[in-house]
């Protein structure tokens, strides 16, 4: 409880950051973990359930309509010998069983797509990036249709590690943000001519994202797609900042008796 009372003063209470400031860096990396966990599992349900859908999707099509195949030995093979594609229209081209002559132009209609040949797989991204792994790279790695479809069906696990790198990369992107916005709180200090270290900018910094995570969970949460949010998101950061520092600043004035 004592988290979310932080939580409510770092939004609406720009005199607690002074008390903020005092508390050890510890203490301060304790509260952006409680939010990362918080908002960071907020912002997971989206792309978890996207995936979930995903998966279902193609392990409906690889049970109907896809070929039994096998890749051993760096050699991946259909049977019948065949070449299916499984489309998601605006997202992803699968294509198994690709024969050196298959147009592979199909890709550019897709942010993703995966050709599987005999001796590689062909990877794609956005803006015509395009990978080949050849499979014979991978030694005597062992895979089969059945094996695939059991990894699909039983994918709890799967789900705990992909949480689990979800809060890692949420986390390290957070304390990257704080650094950001603490480099402008050098700049801020100048303005003020404040006498306050780096370390403590930073500390001020981790409160100053409160806003910002706490709205792109609501974003993620809701479904609705905010163009450009992280300009705003360092606004209000950069923002809450400034306002933090400045009521510091008015109460180490106030201390020294200095009229504010």
């Amino acid at each position: 409880m004592q988290l979310f009372g932080e939580l409510i003063n770092s939004l609406t209470n720009f005199k607690a950051y002074g008390f903020f400031r005092r508390q050890g860096f510890l203490r301060t990396l304790g509260y952006l973990l409680f939010l990362s966990l918080v908002f960071g599992s907020i912002s997971f349900i989206r792309p978890w359930r996207t995936f979930n859908n995903d998966a279902d999707d193609l392990a409906n099509w690889l049970t109907s309509q896809a070929p039994d195949f096998v890749l051993a030995k760096g050699v991946f093979a259909t049977s019948p010998e065949t070449t299916a594609v499984y489309r998601k229209e605006g997202d992803l081209i699968l294509v198994i069983g690709a024969k050196p002559g298959f147009n592979d132009s199909l890709l550019a209609g897709y942010p993703r797509g995966v050709l599987l040949y005999a001796d590689r797989v062909v990877v794609s991204g956005g803006e015509g990036q395009k990978r080949d792994l050849f499979f014979k790279d991978y030694g005597n790695l062992k895979v089969d249709k059945t094996e695939l479809l059991a990894a699909l069906a039983n994918r709890g696990m799967l789900g705990f590690f992909m949480a689990a790198f979800w809060m890692i990369i949420y986390l390290g992107g957070k304390l990257l943000s704080a650094l950001f916005i603490a480099g402008l709180g050098m700049n801020f200090k100048a303005i003020m001519r404040m006498n306050m270290p780096f370390g403590d900018i930073y500390k001020l910094s981790i409160r100053a994202l409160s806003l910002g995570m706490v709205l792109d969970a609501l974003l993620s949460l809701s479904g609705i797609d905010f163009p450009y949010f992280f300009i705003l998101y360092y606004l209000m950061a950069a923002s809450y900042l400034w306002l933090g520092m400045k009521a510091v600043s008015d109460e180490d004035m106030t201390a020294a008796g200095l009229k504010v």
